[in-house]
Parts: C-alpha cells; structure tokens; sequence
C-alpha cells in the first residue's frame, strides 16, 4: 500500500509540475477561415512560450467548450522552447494547407468560424493552460483570409482574453493569406474604422429598420453615426462599438439618392469612415417578398439538378445570416442547383423590383439571375417552365467576399400570379465558387387592376396615428375600406362605409399600411397611413 501511495504522490508533483511550468504557455494567434484553401486544409494557431523552461506539451488535451477533446499525441516529446512558437494545424502538408509549416497535426476538432472557443488544458484534460474565446466579431476581429493575432505587448493568459488585444494579421504568407505562423506577431496597426453598409448602391425603405454596420481595428471606444448628404442628421452621438446599429427609418425620411454613413470616434472626429458611394432611401411600398434566412431558406427553396451532397442552406458569419452555396467539400464536385423563390403574384402590383447582395470567392462559375411566368412551382427547374435569363440586369460581387448590392432590377413587364425567380448555381470537378445571397426584397405599389380616380375624394387623418383615424371620402355610401400590411396582407375589411368614418386599429402593430378606398363602380384609391 505504501508503495502505491508514493507512485501516485510522485505523479501527482510530475502534474502539478508540469501545470505550473506550462502556464506560461499561451495562445498568440490562430486562423479560424482562409481563404486560399478550405477551412478543412487551412486551419491552424499558433502557442508561444512566455517563461524559461522548455515545456513538452506532448498529452496534453485540446478542447472546446461542447464536444470537441483531442489529446495531443505526437509519438514523443513536443517541446515548446522558451520565447518559441509552435504551430498546429489541421493539415501539415505544406503543398496543400497553404503554404504553413505545421509542427503537429490534429484531427477531430474545427475552428468555427463564427462563435467558438479553443482550449489549452493539462493532460488531466481539466485544467486549463491557456484559452480563448472568439465572438463571430462582437469584441474579437473576424477576418477571412487573415489569422487573428494577438499584440505582442499582452503576451500573457490574462490578457489575451480581452478582444481588443487582436487584430487581422497583415504579412502575406504562403499561398497569399495573411498571418505570421510561427513567428514574431505582426506589429499592432494604427486604429481605424471601416464603415461596411450601407456602402453604396442601397435603396433603403421608409419605415424598415436597417443594419448599419462597421468594422473596427484597434479601437474600442464609442461612436458617432451620422448621415451625410442634404437630409444629413446624427442618428447616434455616442453608440457602443459594436459593428452594428438598428436604424428606424422614419416612415417621414426624405427620401433621396445621396446618402452617405458617417462613423467616427466620438472623441476624435480625425478616425472615421464613410460609405464609399452613396444610397437611396425609398418610398414606403410593399413587399411582395422580403427574406432574410434568417433561420433557414425561409420561403426560397432549394432544387438540386446534379450533385445531392452539396446544396443550398441557410449559413451565418460575422453576424449575417444568408443562403450560402458550395462545390468544394475537400474537393470539387459537379453541382447544378437552383434557390428558387415562392410564387409571386405580379398582378396585384405595379412597379415591381428586385433586390439582393451578394459576395462570393474562389475560382468558377458565376451565378445565373432567371425567371419563369409558367414553371409549375415543385417540378425540375431545368426542364420545366420558360426561364428567361436576366443575370444581366444585377450587380454582383467581384469576388473577396465583398458583399455587393444587385441594385433594383425592374419586373414591371412581367405578369401572372405565379411569377418564380431563381439563382442557378454550377460547379465542375474543376473548380467551383462558394457564393452567398441575402436580404431578397421583392417590392411593388398595390394595384390590383386600379382605374386612376381623384385622389382629393378620400382624406386620411390623423397621419402618422396612435390607432384611431378617420377615413372621409366623396366616393358615395357603398364604398369598401380594406388596409393592407406592408407585406400585402389584408388585416381589414370593412364593406359598405359611407363618407367621415372612423377606424379604430388598436389591434394594429405599429408600421406602414396601405388603406384602399373602393367605390360600388369598382374604382380605388390607395392612401398610406402610419400607425405609430
């Protein structure tokens, strides 16, 4: 017994040893999305070693805060010297990871791109050496293409926790990402602000909320956001640094084309950036569609040709939510796949357009724009329905990811009640880009075959209203009033309405509505009202 007691004393000062010499172990960078290879063969971090002991690290456990524990397992010792760097990465193979050179390779575990977590721990796989916890850009920087790396003056455990003690990396290495695999940390850069949309090209609604976003570089503190132009105005004086802000757009907003964002340091107005090109604010309309994946593909759906593997999903990074599509899953594959919106009814509306951004990277084929007034809705797009190309009628993304607004895209001269419009993906064993697609709005001015007559019959007032307005028309007795969403939806009727009445629309959430005023000899007026 006596003896067994000792052997378990004497491992556990061997553990308690090694914990406390491999404190000093820390993680100074890592790359959680390349660009130049997939995430698959070019994922790796980077641990240095802060003390004066040379630390094996060989046993020790890699983890995340779910499921993902690998033990290091190397066939020997991996020492980490004093004031050296040691690199690990999912693929060690330099021809195709890259262009690192990987002191161990690991499996079982991913970097996540958007929210994850890395852990160093001791071969008790409890203790914790070092860790760090990234945050889809929050507090922590996101790049694509580049590691994050930590300023070489916060060399330690503590402070390596703190987000704004990371940046993007900015030496080449390799194939042409940035980064500085085992090697002296970039230097920190000089603080700045990238204002990211609106960016130009935008045509905003009156009355929508919209996401005014931003990176920032080195700088934590608070900013001002302010609108440039001839409707200019502070939208917020002093608004935490977080890289987005929900800006109501008054359903009164002057609508324009020469918008710009401004966003500064609040307490130095020399840091700043602008939208590099203007954008518009729009009248209020209707939305045909609206989709934003936020959850999943929503009301667009999906139709594989060729290739069941790979398809189009709902995917998130940095924040945004999208429909994202891909050939490449450790290897390229022949895809063709459609995202195929819901049925349209163009006769209900006038003046229809088309919006969306897009971005997209690597090398292959671009997405085609199509639309269909007699596909069935669920059979193969490919052989049923007249498909008329109008890829030429957007603006798209030049690759980079560089998310890119299409601009509106006039469907006027389009009709029928079941209008489908479809993104057509292809990718070969050659090559294939990754593309991703969001905020789709499909816009028009209610119609429904409306014969023109004298807008000064119907008055709407109050305008903008608590919830009680009154409808007065000149129209005679038997007239409808029916109110309509912003989405299209009916959410009133209310037959044979003489002139001066009164709507009580408690019931109604704030937002824009459109009133329609109908007189027996089936003439309309549309009116908007605000319910605030």
């Amino acid at each position: 017994m006596k003896k067994i007691s000792t052997i378990f004393f004497t491992m556990f000062l061997a553990l308690l040893f090694q914990t406390g010499v491999s404190q000093n172990i820390i993680i100074t960078e890592l790359i959680q999305n390349p660009s130049a290879v997939g995430d698959t063969e070019g994922e790796w971090f980077e641990l240095y070693n802060a003390g004066t002991e040379t630390v094996d690290i060989n046993g020790f456990v890699l983890k995340d805060a779910d499921t993902d524990s690998i033990t290091i397992e190397n066939g020997g010792a991996l020492n980490i010297e004093p004031n050296a760097y040691l690199v690990l990465g999912v693929n060690a193979d330099f021809a195709t990871n890259g262009g690192v050179n990987v002191d161990y390779q690991y499996s079982g575990m991913n970097l996540a791109n958007g929210t994850d977590e890395l852990f160093l721990c001791a071969a008790d796989g409890v203790t914790v050496i070092d860790g760090i916890v990234w945050d889809d850009g929050a507090t922590f920087p996101d790049p694509t293409g580049a590691s994050m790396t930590l300023n070489p003056n916060f060399f330690n455990a503590t402070d390596n926790d703190n987000g704004a003690n990371w940046y993007p990396a900015i030496t080449p290495y390799g194939d042409g990402d940035l980064g500085t695999p085992g090697a002296a940390n970039d230097t920190p850069p000089n603080p700045s602000i990238t204002v990211n949309a609106p960016n130009g090209g935008e045509s905003w609604m009156q009355g929508t909320t919209q996401n005014i976003t931003w990176n920032s570089v080195n700088f934590n503190g608070n900013v001002k956001i302010e609108l440039l132009g001839a409707n200019a105005a502070v939208l917020a004086t002093s608004n935490a640094n977080t890289g987005s802000f929900a800006w109501n757009i008054p359903a009164d907003q002057a609508i324009a084309d020469d918008y710009l964002v401004k966003i500064s340091d609040e307490n130095n107005a020399d840091l700043y950036d602008e939208s590099d090109a203007t954008f518009s604010v729009i009248e209020a309309a209707s939305f045909i569609n609206n989709e934003t994946f936020d959850q999943d593909l929503g009301t667009w759906s999906q139709y594989s040709v060729v290739g069941d593997d790979q398809v189009w999903a709902q995917s998130e990074h940095d924040g945004k939510s999208f429909a994202k599509m891909s050939g490449y899953d450790s290897g390229n594959f022949a895809n063709e796949d459609w995202l195929i919106s819901p049925a349209l009814d163009l006769n209900s509306y006038i003046d229809e357009t088309f919006n969306f951004e897009s971005t997209q990277n690597y090398s292959g084929d671009n997405l085609q724009l199509v639309i269909s007034t007699d596909y069935d809705g669920s059979s193969d797009p490919s052989t049923n329905g007249s498909w008329t190309d109008i890829t030429d009628q957007a603006n798209w993304s030049e690759g980079a990811w560089v998310w890119t607004p299409s601009g509106s895209i006039d469907l006027s001269s389009y009709q029928g009640s079941a209008v489908y419009i479809a993104f057509v993906y292809t990718s070969s064993t050659e090559g294939g880009k990754t593309w991703e697609l969001d905020n789709m709005e499909i816009i028009g001015t209610i119609s429904d075959n409306i014969t023109a007559i004298n807008n000064n019959a119907v008055s709407i007032y109050p305008n903008p209203s608590n919830g009680v307005f009154t409808v007065a028309n000149e129209l005679g007795n038997n007239t409808t009033i029916n109110i309509f969403s912003i989405t299209g939806q009916l959410v009133y009727d209310n037959t044979l309405t003489g002139a001066n009445t009164t709507i009580n629309v408690n019931y109604l959430p704030k937002g824009i509505y459109t009133v329609r005023v109908s007189n027996n000899a089936n003439q309309n007026i549309i009116k908007k009202i605000v319910i605030k």
